[in-house]
């Protein structure tokens, strides 16, 4: 199936029953856009390991207004997910959220990040053990966190790191939560940069207990707010016009 142009929400799945099949999604014939006015759903519910679902974005540009979900779950053998970002840019109005609670390990999530990924909300990645292997390669791809009115918590895997490519916020007063459980990694450019007074906020999600966020490349941060940062695996994190609010580890406030 081909799809271009303005639709109210998308929805890929197989039914229940549908096995040894392979569902492919192609988003437009070449450069174009898609606008999804509400959620962008993947949803690998079936009973069968055998069948697959791809989406392709190619190199269009992408733009969910609401949630963009990708899940398996209750299933005995949910097959495989892979969606192909696209190499433009995917702007999500909502969330970007990816769940791996079925039943069947050999069974994997493979998301192939791309371009510039434009999130409003949050980035959660869910994987239960029993669950689908879940697998997020950041390419060279650019995750970008917008929209001051919203606070984004990024929550890795439980149990393992996710890695982002280069993470980038220039939105002043945005306020950004890093997970308490898992490690968030930025493998190449850490970019936060607010503003004089309207400084963007880095916290964990519990006061007092610190989120890791680890910077294997380089980083520019400026005019930040940081409190409750492990950084102490990686790059130290230099933060320039900054206020340091305390329990930061691995960052300096010159």
């Amino acid at each position: 199936r081909t799809l271009g142009g303005t639709t109210d929400s998308v929805t890929v799945k197989h039914a229940a029953d549908n096995d040894g099949t392979t569902l492919t999604l192609d988003l437009g014939t070449g450069s174009g856009s898609l606008t999804v006015s509400n959620d962008f759903s993947v949803n690998g519910k079936a009973n069968d390991t055998t069948h697959s679902i791809t989406v392709n974005c190619r190199d269009n540009t992408l733009t969910v207004n609401g949630d963009l979900q990708i899940d398996q779950y209750d299933s005995w053998g949910a097959g495989d997910i892979t969606f192909n970002f696209s190499t433009d840019t995917t702007t999500i109005g909502g969330s970007f959220v990816v769940t791996s609670t079925g039943l069947d390990t050999s069974d994997a999530i493979v998301i192939n990040a791309a371009g510039t990924i434009k999130v409003e909300g949050n980035i959660t990645f869910t994987d239960a053990a029993g669950g689908a292997t879940l697998t997020f390669n950041e390419g060279t791809s650019t995750v970008e966190l917008i929209d001051s009115g919203t606070t984004s918590t990024i929550t890795g895997h439980a149990s393992g790191t996710l890695e982002f490519y280069n993470l980038t916020c220039t939105t002043a007063s945005k306020a950004i939560q890093v997970a308490t459980t898992g490690t968030l990694d930025v493998t190449n450019t850490l970019t936060l940069t607010g503003s004089s007074g309207s400084l963007i906020t880095l916290t964990s999600t519990s006061s007092g207990t610190q989120g890791t966020l680890i910077n294997s490349g380089t980083n520019s941060v400026s005019y930040v707010n940081a409190k409750d940062i492990d950084s102490s695996t990686g790059t130290e994190v230099s933060a320039s016009n900054s206020t340091d609010s305390g329990n930061n580890t691995n960052w300096t406030f010159p």
